[in-house]
C-alpha cells in the first residue's frame, strides 16, 4: 500500500489486528445455513467438497459456473448426489448490458485505468460473488457461505461454527471466515517475502467466508 506520508510503497507482514480472532464461548444464534455459494471456474470434479458439505449441513448448493466449470457437467454431479434443492447458474461471458456491469470497479477494470493493470487476468470472480449476494437478498436468505472451488479439507462442523459467529455472543459480525494456510492466498510480493524467509501472514478472504444477509421485507 502507498505510504500516506510519502511516495514509498509499504508491505505489511500481517493485518491480524484488523480481525477479531477470538471465539465466543457462547453462541447466541443457531448455526442455520441457507446456502453454500461456489464461484466455480474449474471442472465439475472440483466441487466434491462443496457437494459433501451441502449434504452434511442440509444447505442449498448454488454453483455459479463459467470457464472450465461446464454447467451440464455440474448439473449431472448435483443430480448424481440428489441435491434437488440446489442450482447451477451459467454466468455470462459478455456482461456489458448486465446489471453488475454498472459498478464503478467493473468499469475501472474493463474500460478505465485498471485495464492496463488487470488485462492479463481474465476472471469473473468478483461478478460471481456480487451475484451471490444479490441472489441471497432476493430470496431472503439470512446466512450464506462463500467457498471457492479449490478449497479442500473443511468439515461441516467448521462451516456451521463459522456461520454461527454471524450472530454470536450478542454481536452480529459482518463476516466470519477462515484463513487458508496450506496454500497461502497472497500476492506475488507476499509469496516472494515468504520464499526469502521474511514473515508474511495470510488475511481472511472471500475464498471461505460466511456472510449475513437481512431477510427481505415486504413493502408497506
Amino acid at each position: 500500500m502507498p505510504d500516506p506520508g510519502g511516495d514509498r510503497v509499504l508491505q505489511y507482514p500481517t493485518h491480524a489486528e484488523l480481525v477479531d480472532s477470538s471465539c465466543p464461548s457462547a453462541l447466541s444464534a443457531p448455526a442455520g445455513l441457507d446456502a453454500i455459494i461456489v464461484p466455480a471456474a474449474r471442472p465439475a470434479a472440483n466441487l466434491h467438497t462443496a457437494v459433501q458439505l451441502a449434504i452434511e449441513t442440509g444447505a442449498r448448493l448454488v454453483v455459479l459456473s463459467s470457464f472450465h466449470a461446464q454447467a451440464d457437467e455440474v448439473r449431472a454431479l448435483l443430480t448424481k448426489h440428489r441435491l434437488t434443492g440446489s442450482a447451477v447458474v451459467e454466468m455470462p461471458q459478455e456482461f456489458d448490458d448486465w446489471v453488475l456491469a454498472d459498478f464503478e470497479t467493473t468499469k475501472w477494470v474493463h474500460d478505465g485505468p485498471g485495464k492496463s493493470v488487470c488485462r492479463a487476468r481474465n476472471s469473473d470472480l468478483s461478478m460471481k460473488r456480487n451475484a451471490g449476494l444479490m441472489l441471497a437478498r432476493m430470496l431472503g436468505w439470512e446466512r450464506i457461505f462463500f467457498m471457492d472451488d479449490d478449497i479442500r479439507g473443511v468439515s461441516a462442523g467448521a462451516v456451521l461454527s463459522t456461520v454461527a459467529l454471524l450472530g454470536a455472543a450478542g454481536r452480529r459480525y459482518r463476516t466470519a471466515g477462515m484463513s487458508v494456510k496450506s496454500y497461502p492466498d497472497n500476492s506475488v510480493v507476499c509469496h516472494a517475502r515468504r520464499e526469502v524467509g521474511e514473515e508474511q501472514g495470510v488475511f481472511v478472504s472471500g475464498s471461505v467466508l460466511a456472510v449475513p444477509h437481512p431477510r427481505r421485507t415486504a413493502s408497506p
